[in-house]
């Protein structure tokens, strides 16, 4: 990433240097010049003493420009020449490269002949975002809403991730409302305003925003898994059920956390051989968590059978660590249970 350009502007002396944080050697090579800049600085004579001073500000009576040897460098050279479509080509291309700096020299290059494009518009807006410049950001992608219908969606999800960036979450759910009324399928602006809900703890707007989401990207696993989490908690458990169910059906799913989730919920929905076969998943997949033969033993408690519930327990109690109140209720149990 390229820091901001640094400009030395005094009389006949002009330098421009991009530079690379990785790039220490040509640091080190601009470090150099100027301390030789320096170390031959011309000297002058105080007018009353005769005697010479050492002037720094003599430095800029050199005829020294070094500008093209950076700015062949890194990329930006000014050209009064170039087109707007060649600009728009070459700013991308550092964009994708993360040298915004370098990019937005392009990109307001490009608007110096048309200020009113949008494409023009919109990658100053976009790269200003980059840049953390949120001032300049916000200027472009609203000028964008007085110049072009085709780019409102974009301009608004802009707004919105920039009022996020400074926690405007109530301006920011605004915008990405706005998105959802021009186009009522758009992936994103759901799931953003999903997020903002929930920043705001309203959870019951969240589940919608996020339910929808899911359903416009069934393969997303990884919001499958926060809406049942988030159903879960909720205490929604026939849902919960449901999603974590698509979790399991996506390839990159935690199959051990989605069944082990799965059978908690079918265990409070009092479905208890369904909630053992998920335990029973789960020890497949990692036999080091003990307390899932504590809740086989439970579930089958509960059936009143009480032969596979002593066999639990006793599972439970022989390969656990920590003797807490389930290992004395598993002890007391057991006890019960033989008589």
């Amino acid at each position: 990433m390229l820091f901001p350009k640094k400009i030395i502007n005094c009389e006949r002396f002009r330098l421009i240097i991009f530079y690379k944080s990785t790039h220490m050697k040509k640091l080190f090579q601009i470090v150099l010049v100027l301390s030789l800049a320096y170390i031959t600085a011309f000297y002058t004579k105080d007018d009353k003493t005769n005697k010479k001073l050492f002037d720094f500000s003599s430095i800029f009576n050199f005829d020294f420009n070094i500008s093209d040897w950076f700015e062949d460098d890194y990329g930006y050279k000014y050209n009064p020449d170039a087109t707007l479509e060649s600009l728009l080509s070459d700013g991308e291309l550092y964009f994708a490269k993360d040298d915004y700096y370098v990019a937005i020299e392009y990109f307001k290059q490009a608007a110096e002949k048309d200020s009113l494009n949008a494409d023009v518009n919109f990658l100053l807006a976009k790269t200003y975002q980059q840049m953390f410049n949120t001032e300049l950001a916000r200027k472009h992608y609203k000028k964008l809403l007085d110049l072009d219908s085709a780019f409102h969606t974009r301009a608004y999800m802009g707004l919105g991730e920039i009022a996020v960036s400074i926690a405007q979450f109530d301006t920011a759910k605004l915008f990405y409302s706005k998105v959802i009324e021009r186009e009522t399928n758009n992936f994103e602006a759901f799931l953003e305003r999903g997020k903002i809900f929930l920043i705001l703890n309203d959870t019951a707007n969240a589940l919608k925003d996020k339910e929808y989401a899911a359903y416009l990207k069934p393969s997303d696993y990884n919001l499958h898994y926060e809406i049942a989490n988030l159903l879960f908690n909720k205490k929604n458990y026939t849902k919960t059920i449901d999603f974590y169910t698509k979790c399991l059906n996506l390839p990159e799913a935690d199959r051990y956390s989605c069944f082990k989730f799965r059978a908690f919920s079918l265990y409070y929905l009092q479905k208890y051989s369904d909630a053992i076969n998920d335990y029973q998943a789960a020890i497949d997949i990692d036999n080091t968590d003990s307390y899932m033969y504590y809740n086989i033993a439970i579930c089958y408690d509960n059936l009143n059978n009480a032969e596979f519930a002593i066999k639990y327990y006793d599972l439970f109690t022989t390969s656990t660590k920590t003797f807490d109140t389930y290992y004395d209720y598993s002890i007391e149990r057991i006890k019960v249970l033989k008589q």
